[in-house]
């Protein structure tokens, strides 16, 4: 059953999330999308005019986001305390100068488009407070922010790290390390959530995936819980974390240009089927043997059709993704995975068969597959010579 209204932003709220996040001065990137093919992004360092900013996004947009950790302070010149639609720059990970936090999502599993139920939400609650407990009874790690996400639940844990490859895998082992002793299928650990240049609800705002409904209701994300002293959690501490995880392959390089996973082989034709994304597979790998899979339409912009967008798969598991328009050349395996939805942790690459998945998620045998993959192609080819 449909409710009449949906809940709405509370700019004091927002007002009090940018200052336990955030230090005077510090330029923060707002952004939300509007739809598929509009993204909205602005450049801050008047957060009076942010929380403002996007308090009245927020009545067009489901979800709104800012930047989590420190930023380039001279992006800030991209859009001064403003935002705008259809943006064609956003923040990539080598325009993060420090990583300020640890972030800890945990949200409950359910199909992708809307909103979970309270008992959904309840779980995530009290999978954070597990969570939670572990690390500072068990761990000694100091008080974090907590938070609700609207769907699912945040910790937040002040850390101070450089922008290397070394700090992006120990954060990524830690959430991997979490993911492994308390993700349960129901609500889990998002492992995804490493990059440098993360976007992150903006507490004080709604979130509002599909229709407000009595069982699927929309809520407004809020901080639940700050320390009086919000202490740093030591490299040492971090490491400890990390060497909880069960090390099964050699660590990801995290390169700054939003490619992921390889430990955990996705299973990409699964992923994209059960997101509901048509796609097809191309006859010849990348240039670095990639597998190829080629999306009947960009998240981004549907005019992007039959192969202009795709995500393709190293043989170590390593994903990355691109747009081949200009408009979305700035679009990297982080954006395409944010607006397709995150992959669920029991997403594992099966063995290698003697079929290849159609686009609809039947298995075919690989002539009618190629066959399909010509027919495509040459409508392309068409199009592109009109």
């Amino acid at each position: 059953m449909q409710q009449s209204t949906s809940p709405t932003a509370n700019v004091s709220e927002i007002r009090q999330a940018l200052n336990v996040l955030f230090q005077p001065g510090d330029v923060v990137e707002l952004r939300a999308f509007k739809s598929r093919r509009c993204t909205v992004s602005g450049y801050y360092d008047d957060f009076d005019k942010l929380a403002s900013d996007a308090a009245k996004v927020n009545r067009v947009a489901g979800g709104v986001y800012i930047t989590l950790n420190q930023i380039d302070p001279a992006l800030l010149a991209r859009r001064v305390n403003r935002y705008e639609e259809y943006a064609g720059t956003t923040t990539a990970d080598n325009q993060v100068i420090r990583r300020q936090w640890f972030p800890i999502d945990v949200d409950p599993q359910r199909p992708a488009g809307i909103s979970a139920t309270d008992a959904e939400h309840d779980a995530a609650i009290e999978k954070a407070r597990a969570i939670h407990q572990y690390l500072v009874r068990d761990l000694g790690w100091p008080e974090p922010i907590a938070a609700d996400s609207g769907n699912g639940s945040h910790l937040l844990f002040r850390i101070d790290l450089s922008i290397d490859d070394e700090s992006c895998q120990l954060v990524e082992n830690g959430l991997k390390a979490l993911d492994q002793k308390f993700s349960d299928g129901q609500s889990d650990v998002d492992v995804g959530v490493y990059n440098a240049s993360r976007i992150w609800k903006l507490y004080g705002t709604a979130t509002g995936k599909g229709d407000h409904t009595e069982d699927r209701p929309h809520r407004v994300a809020k901080l639940l819980r700050v320390p009086d002293t919000i202490t740093t959690v030591s490299v040492e501490q971090l490491r400890a974390l990390a060497g909880e995880r069960e090390s099964r392959r050699a660590p990801v390089s995290c390169d700054g240009n939003g490619a992921g996973f390889a430990e955990d082989k996705l299973d990409v034709p699964g992923w994209l089927n059960e997101r509901g994304v048509e796609f097809f597979v191309k006859d010849k790998p990348g240039t670095r043997g990639q597998t190829i899979y080629a999306l009947r339409n960009c998240p981004f912009d549907e005019s992007h059709t039959d192969g202009d967008a795709c995500v393709m798969q190293d043989a170590d598991g390593k994903l990355s993704a691109k747009c081949f328009h200009n408009s979305c050349s700035e679009k990297g395996w982080q954006e395409f995975k944010e607006a397709i939805g995150a992959p669920t942790r029991s997403g594992v690459q099966p063995p290698h068969s003697d079929t290849r998945p159609s686009g609809n998620g039947k298995m075919v045998p690989p002539a009618i597959a190629r066959e399909n993959r010509i027919a495509v192609n040459a409508r392309v080819r068409r199009r592109r010579k009109s």
